[in-house]
């Protein structure tokens, strides 16, 4: 495995001289109570790379958690199934306006940026039964969901929902003939080096991983087992876990683009997924939003599977990008992860 592209962020963060900020991860966990948490950031312009952890990889366990370990990312794994897909459209294999189903119904972008129809939830539904109970892998739930909800696949008003991009990998899968889960790894995280990136619980296949937690007056540890995620077919939606530094670049790539140094993709595509569609303030995985400290607009995502939390941002003004994370879900672990980013700008990166 060879990395092929290269990142500017790749001579910062290599250069070995990461500013510790995990004085601030200990005193903002401990306020929080919250397992552990992790953080990493970048300032272009200062030629500055911050990282810092604390905590524990199991709550009342000693294990303490470090910088490679790997956290869940949840929903910001939507952007990079969006990025596949436009992949794909350069590649010649699909257009964005391309339907899911019917000719009168939702394309795939629509499904891409919540308005295409799906439901917002089908955990507690028959279909959610149906998907659990089955020991078929994640390629036949997909279709699973999609028999079940083609019919219902037109224009609408934004209405997020996971099922939505489980459709969008199923309709990749059925044109390329190859996994969603085989495409994103060869056609994003091998190209770019991002070895750490995988998915499900990151404890599952590594014991030396942090645990997920539920929120509790303790945070309860859930083991990594078939339970302790949601069902492979909504990996498109928010299956993947990966190394806070491999998150870090992959930001970087966003970051880059809005600094004209595109990769994987044309200036113009990163500009369609970086941009609005069908609501104000979302497109793509992403959040299109004007923000004071970003110096203006600034692109955001947060994601969690109920046992972790994660966030990013990216200023592309300031240049600034940094992610967040904590094996815990809930409020508290928006409040953590959000509190530690706010501190970390606040001294350091602006």
């Amino acid at each position: 495995m060879t990395k092929t592209l290269n990142l500017l962020a790749d001579k910062i963060i290599g250069a070995d001289q990461a500013l510790d900020v995990s004085e601030t991860v200990s005193k903002v966990i401990h306020q929080k109570n919250v397992p552990g948490a992790i953080i990493a950031g970048i300032n272009y312009p200062k030629k500055l790379y911050i990282k810092g952890c604390s905590g524990v990889r199991i709550y009342g366990k000693d294990d303490a958690i470090g910088f490679d370990d790997h956290f869940h990312i949840g929903s910001c794994t939507k952007s990079i199934t969006a990025l596949l897909f436009a992949i794909l459209v350069e590649q010649g294999n699909f257009k964005w306006e391309a339907k899911a189903f019917s000719e009168e119904g939702a394309t795939i972008e629509d499904l891409l940026c919540h308005t295409g129809g799906a439901p917002e939830k089908i955990i507690g539904t028959p279909l959610w039964d149906k998907i659990r109970q089955t020991k078929s892998n994640s390629v036949d739930q997909r279709k699973i969901i999609f028999e079940n909800l083609k019919q219902s696949l037109f224009p609408s008003a934004f209405k997020y929902s996971n099922t939505g991009y489980a459709v969008v990998g199923h309709l990749i899968e059925k044109t390329i003939d190859r996994s969603f889960e085989e495409l994103v790894y060869d056609l994003i995280f091998e190209k770019l080096g991002m070895y750490s990136f995988g998915f499900g619980p990151p404890a599952r296949h590594d014991t030396n991983q942090p645990w997920g937690h539920l929120a509790q007056t303790n945070p309860l540890p859930i083991k990594p087992d078939e339970h302790g995620d949601n069902s492979a077919g909504l990996n498109p939606a928010g299956g993947l876990h990966s190394s806070t530094e491999d998150l870090l670049r992959y930001s970087c790539l966003h970051l880059e683009a809005e600094m004209e140094n595109p990769i994987l993709i044309s200036p113009l595509t990163f500009k369609r997924i970086h941009s609005p569609h069908g609501s104000k303030d979302y497109g793509y995985g992403w959040k299109i939003l004007e923000r004071d400290w970003s110096g203006g607009r600034a692109l955001h995502c947060s994601g969690s599977n109920s046992t972790f939390f994660t966030i990013i941002w990216i200023a592309p003004i300031k240049q600034i990008a940094c992610v967040a994370s904590c094996n815990l879900g809930g409020s508290v672990a928006f409040q953590c992860c959000d509190t530690i980013i706010v501190e970390i700008l606040r001294n350091h990166l602006l």
